[in-house]
């Protein structure tokens, strides 16, 4: 339970980044994070970040888009390469004829199987606590104070070490700003983050619970 230390930074977050991000971002006028990079420090900091973000966003599908292979091979009399060209096309066509309204769609779906989960995982865990507390009641210890800069699952760690990396997450990660930069305006966008900040917070608070 100590894990959840690094993850009690979302509210401080997610209202620092509906303040001071998401109104600047508008009032720019921006359609992604790397045309403000390119604003700031020139053309080569974007080109440079651009590629490093496609690499490392081709690498992370390429793994995600395995693991779903693997699975479907289970159900269908098909190979994992077949499996991973028929993802893949099947990908392509749904995003080019839909555009990012498609993706939210997509996202909207997937939060539903995710809150859905979550809600079963809560009502497991009411039925299964009493086992749990009773052997292993240290589990339940959620606050650390310690001091030592080794220990990764401090307070102080969560609330400030890691509080930076989440802020780049939802302040600068193209995945989430090109969402919200795809509402109708700067509220809409601002309540879109508020939303998807705290509902993550929420989730990951009752899967580790």
């Amino acid at each position: 339970m100590e894990a959840m230390a690094i993850h009690l930074n979302y509210p401080l977050v997610i209202f620092f980044t509906v303040v001071f991000f998401v109104p600047i971002f508008y009032k720019l006028k921006l359609t992604s994070i790397y045309e403000y990079l390119e604003m700031r420090f020139g053309i080569y900091a974007r080109t440079i970040n651009s590629i490093v973000f496609l690499v490392v966003q081709c690498i992370s599908a390429g793994v995600i888009l395995y693991a779903v292979s693997l699975i479907l091979v289970q159900v269908l009399p098909i190979t994992i390469t077949q499996a991973i060209l028929c993802i893949s096309v099947f990908t392509a066509i749904y995003t080019y004829a839909g555009g990012i309204s498609t993706v939210i769609w997509t996202d909207m779906l997937q939060s539903l199987i995710l809150v859905i989960g979550t809600i079963a995982i809560f009502f497991i865990l009411i039925f299964d606590i009493d086992s749990g507390v009773k052997s292993t009641p240290e589990m339940l210890n959620v606050i650390n104070l310690s001091m030592d800069p080794s220990v990764d699952t401090t307070l102080w760690a969560g609330l400030v070490a890691v509080a930076f990396l989440h802020l780049s997450v939802y302040g600068t990660n193209q995945l989430i700003i090109q969402r919200t930069l795809a509402t109708k305006d700067v509220n809409t966008a601002q309540k879109s983050m508020l939303l998807c900040g705290y509902g993550a917070f929420l989730s990951i608070y009752c899967s580790q619970s």
